[in-house]
């Protein structure tokens, strides 16, 4: 693939011919005249510089075809790779850090174990910008977390997701006067108004949804944190800091947390709370199933069949 197109990808990644010149560490004058050159070869316009940067109908034909060399040239690479190397070889994934910690490190022990010199590489990003990534050439698969069903896209169901609360027994007993058994099998809608909660951010898909459920059972919620990491929200509600709504998949750090931090923390389902996550593998239809990204897959929906069981 030539300059000019692979400057023409960055510029659409980036949204400005600045930003693409700065990335590319090319200065803009280099960078104009690669993409006057471009325009000129096709003899069409493939993008407008004002009002704001945007792509034509040709500039988003010719990032799809761009991005389609890319994968071509990406397949290509790794099956000649592997005729020539047996064994050894590259694979990059995309997974949000909480999903990695629980399902990562069993996997790559037995993945190491049979393809030692096979390097792999992952990076932690949401779902959509995983997506993008993916359509551009930069990874070999995801963790998808409710990934948009996308003709360029393989996609192996692994399940739903449900959500849960996890609060700690004393917080329980004192924001709700439990005086019942050890702890409630359930707890109801209303009961939740009275418990100080912590919340992941507004914008995440997974906040969404908690705030969809609140808001369709007229709850006024009482936030007291917001923080990104579950796993920071499981360490918080611990300590009593307030009670976290998380992925069932966290589950798994409870009794960790509690022993780690002789804590009383426990997790329970909320009536009503229907909303789930629906999980999944994602590949790009014309990625090439060498013999090693066969296995990483087959490896982590074995090592997510654990984990489910686990949680049972």
């Amino acid at each position: 693939m030539n300059t000019g197109m692979e400057y023409f990808l960055v510029l659409a990644q980036e949204g400005s011919i600045s930003a693409a010149a700065q990335r590319l560490y090319v200065t803009q004058q280099a960078f104009s005249e690669q993409m006057k050159r471009l325009e000129t070869t096709y003899g069409s316009v493939l993008f407008l510089r004002k009002p704001r940067f945007a792509l034509t109908p040709s500039g988003e034909d010719l990032v799809s075809n761009i991005q389609e060399i890319l994968l071509v040239e990406r397949s290509l690479d790794v099956q000649l790779h592997e005729i020539r190397e047996k064994g050894i070889g590259r694979l990059r994934m995309g997974i949000h850090s909480t999903r990695a910690r629980v399902l990562l490190p069993k996997v790559l022990e037995h993945f190491r174990d049979i393809y030692p010199h096979v390097q792999l590489s992952f990076c932690h990003d949401d779902t959509r910008r995983l997506e993008q990534r993916l359509l551009d050439g930069g990874l070999d698969l995801f963790f998808g977390v409710d990934a948009r069903e996308c003709p360029e896209f393989q996609i192996i169901q692994l399940a739903q997701e449900p959500i849960r609360l996890a609060v700690s027994r004393k917080r329980l007993y004192h924001q709700l006067d439990w005086t019942g058994p050890a702890s409630p099998e359930m707890l109801n809608p209303a009961q939740l108004s009275r418990l100080d909660l912590i919340f992941s951010p507004a914008e995440s898909n997974f906040q969404v949804k908690v705030n969809e459920f609140l808001r369709l059972q007229q709850i006024t919620p009482r936030c007291v944190i917001t923080i990104p990491d579950f796993e920071i929200q499981l360490q918080l509600a611990a300590r009593g800091l307030g009670a976290c709504f998380c992925p069932q998949m966290m589950l798994l750090k409870l009794d960790e947390l509690n022993r780690t931090l002789d804590a009383d923390l426990i997790s329970l389902p909320v009536s009503e709370l229907t909303q789930t996550s629906r999980l999944s593998l994602v590949l790009h239809r014309r990625t090439y199933r060498s013999k090693y990204l066969k296995l990483l897959l087959s490896l982590l929906q074995n090592e997510f069949c654990a984990v489910n069981k686990n949680k049972a």
